[in-house]
């Protein structure tokens, strides 16, 4: 499979975007009038989840600040609803996220995907530790 994208591509792409933000929108205004029958801390939580997975999957590093927004938006979910476990789990998360922020802005080891083919890519994520990182790397 080819890295290099169509215009047909680029601009589906940049539909689904647009039309995903007005859903996430739409989301947060109905939990903020009370429209649906969860809050607007948990619309929250849910928005930066799913903005936070976008981001990782377009190798973008604001994936980890947003991120840690969306563990901290559950914390206090979880708290309120007295799942300690679970609140502490996502403190965890959060921890994890501050180092992988961390590591993401100061070591190009862990960029080493952002050359790879698409296909490359897949295979790396479904053997994972089983490849050596220098593997993905153009004529490795």
């Amino acid at each position: 499979m080819s890295a290099v994208r169509t215009r047909a591509q680029v601009r589906l792409e940049r539909s689904l975007t647009i039309v995903a933000g007005a859903l996430g929108a739409l989301l947060l205004y109905a939990a903020w009038r009370r429209y649906v029958e969860f809050d607007l801390q948990e619309a929250l939580g849910f928005v930066t989840g799913a903005a936070c997975v976008w981001l990782g999957v377009k190798q973008n590093v604001w994936n980890w600040p947003l991120g840690i927004a969306n563990n901290a938006f559950y914390v206090v979910i979880f708290v309120q609803a007295r799942l300690f476990s679970d609140a502490g789990l996502q403190i965890v998360f959060a921890t994890l996220g501050a180092y992988g922020w961390y590591a993401w802005t100061r070591f190009e080891l862990f960029r080493f995907c952002r050359t790879c083919e698409y296909s490359r890519f897949y295979a790396m994520s479904v053997t994972g530790p089983l490849v050596r990182p220098t593997a993905c790397r153009r004529g490795a």
